[in-house]
């Protein structure tokens, strides 16, 4: 475990907050709820299959939350590849497909041309019925190619359409937690909004097992080793740091309530 102290400020909260087209009114009341405690905000990243969506809710709960929601800055992508695979699954022309799905998203015909070849053999099950948040090799292709390749002229696209949700959900007194936020342009924001930013660690095997116990297929190279997977291992934005491999569910979920009450503690000083 390695824990470390960031100090937030209410004049970055709320600079975020601006940035971000939030209005200045629900920035306010989010943050109020924030530092009386009425709503906490956990951000639990990791590999795949660090158990970021069985500690997070565990997380709430325990800290006495148990209302919570499920806020993605990964949401929006998921919905987008959603909405192409179900164009694709309509189409019977692979070749003339990019030029519709380049501007379903508004992606270069490049990117397109590549998206179509990850998706066109997903679609041609129409019984398969798969969306973005489906766990095949070939949606996390997707995903992590349109995230990050096919966006790379707009890296904030993702988090600029989350933090408006987050705010407001904080602001009508609803606690969240978020299972990603991969990458320090995307993390960084959420730690100024007071969230409190956990990274857990996997070892390889025992993440191997992991995945395929629970998707029965073994993990594709290609996406385990994405930059999205290692972008925040080395970044000293973290709050903590947690090795999720051999330690039970109800220990982890322990270190870091823990952890969160002394960053409550400090938020009420620092955003107040």
């Amino acid at each position: 475990m390695e824990a470390h102290s960031h100090t937030r400020s209410r004049d970055s909260f709320l600079h975020v907050a601006d940035s971000m087209g939030v209005s200045r009114p629900v920035a306010v009341k989010a943050l109020d709820n924030i530092v009386s405690g009425k709503v906490a905000a956990l951000v639990v990243s990791g590999p795949q299959a660090s158990g970021k969506d069985t500690i997070g809710p565990a997380v709430m709960v325990a800290l006495g939350y148990p209302d919570h929601i499920r806020v993605g800055i990964s949401d929006s992508l998921k919905q987008e590849v959603t909405d192409a695979l179900e164009l694709l699954t309509s189409l019977t022309d692979m070749d003339s497909a990019w030029e519709q799905v380049a501007s379903l998203l508004g992606v270069t015909d490049a990117h397109a041309r590549h998206l179509v070849g990850i998706l066109w053999g997903e679609t041609r099950d129409p019984l398969a019925d798969l969306t973005g948040w489906s766990r095949t090799t070939g949606i996390r292709r997707a995903l992590q190619y349109l995230g990050n390749e096919a966006r790379e002229d707009d890296p904030t696209r993702y988090v600029r359409l989350a933090v408006p949700r987050i705010l407001d959900s904080m602001a009508q007194g609803v606690s969240l937690y978020m299972g990603d936020g991969r990458f320090p342009r995307e993390a960084a924001p959420c730690s100024a909004l007071g969230m409190y930013l956990v990274r857990l660690f996997v070892d390889s095997e025992v993440k191997a097992a992991r995945l395929l116990a629970r998707d029965g297929v073994i993990a594709d190279p290609s996406t385990l080793h994405h930059e999205g997977e290692y972008a925040l291992d080395g970044w000293n934005g973290v709050d903590l740091k947690i090795n999720n491999s051999y330690a039970s569910s109800k220990e982890v979920v322990g270190v870091i309530s823990g952890a969160f009450a002394a960053h409550r503690a400090r938020l009420a000083l620092d955003l107040k």
